[in-house]
């Protein structure tokens, strides 16, 4: 569980806008430390669109380990 203004912060300091995603499920099943990682990792190294996340918030809480190693499976089998 993460509190709305921590949220908030951490969103803003990857450009993402809170008033443009449904946050609810985020804010009951976040955990802080989970969605600075998958931030950092969609949008420093993958190089992400902020938009992008917005429309999709729950990638930053559901199956998050799961995120690199798909990428990484991918990337071995192509």
């Amino acid at each position: 569980m993460i509190s709305q203004i921590d949220l908030s912060n951490i969103l803003e300091k990857y450009n993402l806008n809170i008033n443009k995603m449904y946050i609810d499920k985020l804010l009951e099943k976040g955990n802080v430390n989970e969605i600075i990682y998958v931030l950092e990792y969609l949008v420093s190294e993958l190089d992400i669109h902020p938009s992008y996340i917005e429309k999709c918030p729950s990638i930053l809480y559901f199956n998050v380990k799961e995120i690199l190693f798909n990428r990484l499976a991918l990337q071995y089998v192509l």
